[in-house]
C-alpha cells in the first residue's frame, strides 16, 4: 500500500521508502485527487509556481533504487536543481538513461554502487534501463518545494505552504497532455488548512493512449497484431510512427534511430508479391526455417539469413556504434525483448513491418 508523502522543505527517500522532514505543518493544502489511475500509478500534486520566491534544493539527495528489476519509487517529485542518486540494489548490473530533457545516459553499474544526476530544468524525465526494457520510472521536476504524492485512494497533503493564491497541478503517467496542463486555483490562509478536491476531467471521446489500446480481437490477422504490438510496446517512440522516421540518437553513427519501413528491402524482398508470400507463410504459423524444399520467394536463403538477423536483434537487442569513439555512448539502444515477446509476437512484428515498404509504382 502506498502512503501519503507530504513535503514541506525536503523529501528523503531511503532504500526506496519515502520519509518526510516536517517543519510547521499548520498551513497545508489537502484533499483528494479523483481519477481512475490513482489506485495503480503514483499521482503527484504540486503548486506550479511562486514567482516572487527562490528555493534552495535539499542538501540530502533523494534516491531512486534499482530493485528486483524495477525502480523504487516509480515516480519521484523533486525541486529544480535537486541531485538524485540512482542506487543499484540488485545483484545484476543495471543501466539508466533518459530520452527527455538533456537526454542523459549514466551508463551501467553493479550492485551497491550509485550514480547521480542534477535536474536543472522543470519537466518530466522518464528513467529507463536499456538492459531491462520493462523497467521505467519518472522524475517529476517542479519549480516549488510544495508537492505531495497521493495515496492509493487519492488523498494528498502538502505542508508548510505560504499564504497566498496559487495554482495546483496534477501529474500521473497515464494522464493526457490536456489533463496535465490544467491548473486548479487554491487560496491559502495563514495557519489554516485549505481543502481542495481535484476531479481530473475525463478524456474527450475518441482520445486514447497507445498503452490502453485493447489487443486485436480473436481472428485478427498477424499483421494487425504486429501493428498493435508496435504501438503497445512503444516501438514508435524511437522508430517513428509506422516505422517511418527514427528519432535523433546523439553520437550514433547513423545519427538517427533506424527507420523500419524499408525492412522488406533490407530482408531482400524487392516486390510486393514477395512480401505477400512471406506474410502468408507467417499468417499460417509456418516455421520459415522448414521451407527449404519449396521456398516461397526467389533468393529465399538470402532472405532467411536476413530474417534471422532481424529476429535476433529484436530478441537480443543491439548497442549502437559511436560516431566519435571518444564521445559519449548513444543514449538510445535497442533493448532485449526475448523475455517479453514470444516467437509468434516477433513474427507478427516482422510481418507488420514488411507491409510498410513504400513500393515504387511499376511502369506499365
Amino acid at each position: 500500500m502506498r502512503t501519503i508523502i507530504s513535503v514541506g522543505l525536503l523529501i528523503l527517500v531511503v532504500g526506496g521508502f519515502p520519509a518526510t522532514l516536517i517543519g510547521d505543518n499548520t498551513t497545508t493544502v489537502a484533499g483528494t485527487v479523483q481519477h481512475p489511475w490513482v489506485k495503480t500509478y503514483p499521482t503527484i500534486v504540486y503548486i506550479d509556481e511562486i514567482s516572487d520566491q527562490e528555493f534552495t534544493p535539499p542538501h540530502v539527495n533523494p534516491t531512486i533504487a534499482h530493485q528486483r528489476k524495477s525502480f523504487f519509487p516509480r515516480a519521484l517529485p523533486v525541486l529544480v536543481g535537486t541531485t538524485v542518486d540512482f542506487l543499484n540494489s540488485d545483484r545484476r548490473k543495471h543501466n539508466l538513461f533518459s530520452p527527455d530533457g538533456e537526454k542523459y545516459d549514466l551508463g551501467s553499474w553493479d550492485q551497491g554502487k550509485k550514480r547521480s544526476y542534477t535536474f536543472k530544468r522543470a519537466g518530466v524525465y522518464t528513467q529507463v534501463c536499456s538492459l531491462h526494457p520493462q523497467m521505467v520510472a519518472y522524475v517529476v521536476v517542479v519549480k516549488t518545494p510544495y508537492f505531495a504524492v497521493a495515496d492509493e485512494v487519492g488523498r494528498y497533503r502538502i505542508l508548510n505552504v505560504p499564504a497566498g493564491e496559487w495554482k495546483l497541478k496534477v501529474w500521473n503517467e497515464r494522464l493526457a497532455p490536456s489533463q496535465l496542463s490544467k491548473s486548479y486555483p487554491v487560496k491559502v490562509a495563514t495557519a489554516q488548512e485549505a481543502k481542495i478536491d481535484i476531479p481530473v476531467a475525463s478524456l474527450p471521446t475518441g482520445v486514447r493512449k497507445y498503452w490502453l489500446e485493447p489487443p486485436p480481437p480473436a481472428g485478427a490477422s498477424l499483421v494487425q497484431r504486429g501493428a498493435w504490438l508496435f504501438r503497445q510496446k512503444g516501438c514508435f517512440l524511437c522508430h517513428g510512427p509506422e516505422g517511418g522516421r527514427g528519432v535523433p540518437n546523439k553520437n550514433y553513427v547513423a545519427g538517427l534511430v533506424p527507420a523500419l519501413n524499408t525492412l522488406a528491402e533490407r530482408l531482400m524482398l524487392f516486390d510486393p508479391e514477395d512480401v505477400e508470400a512471406i506474410v502468408e507463410q507467417l499468417e499460417q504459423g509456418r516455421d520459415l526455417e522448414s521451407l527449404t524444399e519449396s521456398p516461397p520467394v526467389p533468393r529465399f536463403n538470402v532472405f532467411l539469413a536476413q530474417y534471422r538477423s532481424a529476429r535476433d536483434v529484436i530478441r537480443n537487442g543491439s548497442h549502437p556504434g559511436k560516431k566519435n569513439s571518444r564521445g559519449p555512448t548513444p543514449p538510445l539502444a535497442m533493448p532485449t525483448w526475448d523475455s517479453i515477446l514470444s516467437k509468434a509476437d516477433i513474427d507478427a512484428l516482422i510481418a507488420y513491418l514488411l507491409t510498410l515498404q513504400p513500393w515504387e509504382e511499376k511502369e506499365p
